[in-house]
């Protein structure tokens, strides 16, 4: 159910960024730092729905190529193993160090082999749930960065706008007062 979710998540990030994609290669006319900025997304977003695929694909691996079952054999089998040896514990023998306790039963090389495989797979996995995580904490960062510069730029019209309309009423203002202070011509002239 989890691989199924991930692919239809992954399926979804590409078909939306793809689409993305080809509107702001033929689309209207914008300024170069957001078409930039779009691109980037665009490839950034493309990245994680290619991960995504990647961990789908490295989990259902498991369940299908018996991985999983063998894994969980193993615990059942070293459980077991436990289970049998605190139910019997071994005779004390006082040459054997206490802190050491009783030496661990070798394991087959292939049971060894499997076991350090197993492991590296899953690191691997942990390591791309990682990198997808970066992913978009950068994208994150990077969508703050671009809204903030937006932010300002807006802000910036808005000043600039702001004084001129200032100007125009301090110039109307004081155009309103010479007509209302002009002397009145007097009827001695």
């Amino acid at each position: 159910m989890l691989v199924g979710v991930l692919i239809l998540l992954a399926t979804g990030t590409l078909l939306m960024q793809m689409v993305g994609y080809r509107k702001l290669r033929h689309g209207s006319v914008m300024a170069d730092e957001d078409r930039r900025y779009l691109r980037a997304k665009h490839r950034r977003r493309l990245l994680m729905g290619i991960n995504l695929f990647a961990i789908a694909g490295m989990i259902g691996w498991t369940y299908l190529s018996g991985m999983e079952a063998q894994a969980e054999a193993l615990t059942a089998e070293a459980a077991a193993k436990n289970l049998q040896a605190a139910a019997n514990p071994p005779p004390v023998d006082p040459a054997v160090d206490p802190d050491v306790g009783p030496a661990q039963p070798e394991m087959k090389p292939e049971t060894r082999e499997f076991i350090r495989f197993y492991s590296m797979f899953w690191i691997l996995t942990l390591l791309l749930v990682f990198l997808l995580v970066m992913f978009a904490f950068f994208d994150l960062m990077s969508t703050r960065a671009y809204a903030m510069r937006q932010l300002r730029r807006i802000r910036e019209d808005h000043r600039v706008l702001l004084e001129r309309d200032l100007a125009v009423y301090r110039s109307h203002r004081s155009q309103d007062r010479r007509r209302f202070t002009a002397p009145e011509p007097s009827d001695d002239e």
